[in-house]
């Protein structure tokens, strides 16, 4: 009421927040193997916790709510367990509060089990009845040497592996992170399976007119799982049957061999017979009568030498063969055997001498092969040139390579042109007249 009427004064006030504020602490499932997304806004340490200050007018500041102690990490050890978590949160006048938050550790990605694949190191099968390969779509399990990971599950890249050796490829998928792997296993297909052989039911065999049988003449046809080389042979090579075989049966196998080494073999019954008499021909020569052998003085009585020129003659033959006799008489001969064309076991006091040709039957033709003669243990082989060989010869089976006696009497050797070759024994050397 005074004359002034009024009047004022100023004091300083000041307003201390003490209030802490609100916090409040939410579980959480952490993935190990996930990466969390909170949105542009949001952290971790928000989703954990929520909070309220009596001075926020717009909620908490992005920083306000954190982790007591920093943030934690977890790990696959960590998996299946319950870890607390303390929160904290500070206003701005530096009030707090604090919470405890249970995080649940989990693998929903399988991040600690990656897909691992394992295998043996080789297998071996044999092939498929009537295959030449091996479908292994139901032993994929046989590959596997503790392949790991989640809910896995195994293939081969390739389950149809052919004869041989081959590396394979095992494919494992699975859950987990990297959720596929591989491994290879050396693979072994073994064909055990016999080819297949038929032979033909019976053969007749005619000594001096059928050729040394071959396969074609036993095997009729054949066959095998396998796709590779397949041999035929005769257990005997070059079969073939003399005078001694004749009018008896005998057993002649053909044999039918893959590539793998398997063999299937089928018999055959032959029949040898002599249609053309050369068994005839090459038969024993007849022995003396018995007594006595005659002296030498008594087959050739002591007196002079015959004079005038020795008897001479000549025979010749050629392919097919033909023949031309000292007489000039022609003949032919087809067939295989021995010819014999001088026999005289009493020559020079009984050692023997004996001449034979032998022919050899090719198919529609035959030939003379060879030519042989006998002086006492002695025997000499010849034969005759080809454009592939030149002529050869043999003495008691051995190939020679020079040729001066046979059974002690000298043998010359004198070119006639060309690829001829003429062998002269002087069988008078010893014993003349004989």
């Amino acid at each position: 009421y005074g004359s002034a009427g009024s009047d004022h004064c100023e004091t300083s006030l000041t307003v201390i927040d003490v209030e802490p504020p609100t916090i409040t602490c939410h579980d959480y499932n952490y993935d190990v193997g996930g990466t969390a997304y909170f949105g542009a806004y949001t952290s971790f340490a928000s989703t954990l916790a929520s909070a309220y200050d009596n001075c926020w007018l717009y909620g908490p500041p992005a920083d306000a709510v954190d982790f007591q102690g920093g943030e934690p990490t977890f790990g696959c050890a960590d998996v299946g367990t319950v870890q607390p978590v303390t929160m904290t949160v500070t206003d701005d006048s530096g009030n707090t509060a604090t919470c405890d938050s249970q995080i649940t550790v989990s693998d929903d990605m399988y991040s600690c089990k990656p897909t691992v694949a394992s295998c043996v190191s080789s297998l071996t099968y044999d092939a498929d009845p009537g295959s030449c390969s091996k479908d292994l779509t139901n032993f994929v399990n046989d590959f596997d040497n503790g392949s790991t990971g989640e809910s896995i599950s195994k293939m081969l890249t390739n389950s149809w592996p052919y004869v041989g050796t081959e590396s394979l490829t095992l494919e494992v998928t699975g859950y987990g992170s990297p959720y596929m792997d591989q491994c290879t296993t050396e693979v072994t297909i073994v064909d055990t399976e016999a080819p297949y052989i038929s032979c033909v039911s019976d053969i007749t065999y005619y000594v001096g007119m059928s050729a040394p049988l071959e396969y074609w003449d036993i095997i009729s046809s054949w066959g095998d799982n396998c796709c590779g080389d397949v041999t035929t042979t005769l257990q005997a090579n070059d079969v073939s049957f003399g005078c001694s075989d004749i009018d008896t049966t005998h057993t002649v196998t053909g044999v039918v061999t893959d590539g793998s080494g398997n063999t299937a073999t089928c018999d055959v019954p032959v029949t040898v017979l002599d249609t053309t008499g050369c068994c005839a021909v090459i038969g024993t020569v007849p022995s003396p009568p018995p007594g006595p052998s005659p002296t030498r003085d008594e087959v050739n009585p002591p007196g002079p030498s015959p004079t005038g020129p020795s008897p001479t003659g000549s025979t010749q033959s050629n392919g097919d063969p033909h023949f031309t006799t000292w007489t000039n008489e022609h003949f032919e001969f087809h067939g295989q055997c021995d010819l014999v064309m001088m026999s005289d076991p009493s020559f020079a006091d009984d050692i023997g001498l004996d001449v034979h040709l032998r022919t050899k039957l090719v198919r529609f033709w035959s030939y003379i092969k060879t030519a042989a003669i006998r002086i006492g243990n002695d025997i000499l082989e010849i034969e005759g040139w080809s454009d592939a060989n030149p002529a050869r010869y043999w003495i008691n089976y051995e190939y020679q390579g020079e040729l001066n006696e046979i059974g002690g009497f000298p043998v010359t050797t004198t070119p006639r042109g060309g690829k001829e070759r003429k062998y002269t024994i002087d069988l008078g050397s010893k014993y003349p007249g004989q």
